[in-house]
């Protein structure tokens, strides 16, 4: 976004925030907030940031090796202590780290509206979301949400490029706002590249 807007004030094109307006899917209201708004041709701009997916760490052949030297230490471990099954447990789930981590992460669409947060095309109602902090002291500021869920308790948002005060304008409308930590595990999956 801030490219589109250095653009915009180098090629004097005058932009402003656009309103937000009510439109249909799948036969629900849902409210829809775009980025700018140019007047003089009655445009709508939308921007999609490709940053962290740009920024993918790919793996070299030393991760390769190490989670191989892992995996097996623990899995011939695990047999020597008789539990064969456990150690081809291990073995599964290495093969399945190694495929997954191989793979460029995918660009996810964000959206705030009446009803809750969407994620792609999950809803997450405010109604099963306790409370939002904006962890602004990061080079890239994040919204992290706390949720009712047990197995998924928060949810980790980039919001770069894009005013926090705004989104936590809008939040407090729905759901309070408390300070919170991002969780270790998150940052340690962050820090190993996923």
């Amino acid at each position: 976004e801030k490219d589109f807007i250095d653009f915009c004030i180098k090629h004097n094109i005058k932009i402003s925030k656009p309103p937000s307006f009510i439109y249909e899917m799948n036969e629900n209201k849902k409210r829809y907030y775009p980025d700018f708004y140019i007047e003089e041709l009655n445009l709508i701009i939308e921007v999609k940031s490709t940053y962290y997916y740009n920024i993918h760490k790919e793996k070299n052949n030393d991760w390769y090796w190490a989670v191989g030297i892992i995996t097996l230490t623990a899995a011939v471990l695990a047999i020597m202590l008789n539990n064969v099954v456990f150690g081809i447990l291990i073995i599964i789930s290495a093969f399945a780290l190694v495929v997954h981590s191989s793979q460029k992460p995918r660009i996810f669409h964000y959206e705030i509206n009446d009803r809750g947060i969407i994620v792609n095309e999950s809803l997450y109602p405010f109604l099963t979301l306790e409370s939002f902090w904006i962890d602004a002291h990061q080079e890239k500021p994040k919204l992290l949400i706390k949720s009712h869920k047990t197995f998924m308790p928060f949810l980790a948002i980039y919001i770069e490029e894009v005013d926090p005060e705004e989104i936590r304008d809008i939040l407090l409308n729905y759901i309070a706002e408390t300070e919170h930590q991002e969780p270790i595990s998150q940052k340690l999956l962050e820090l190993i590249g996923f």
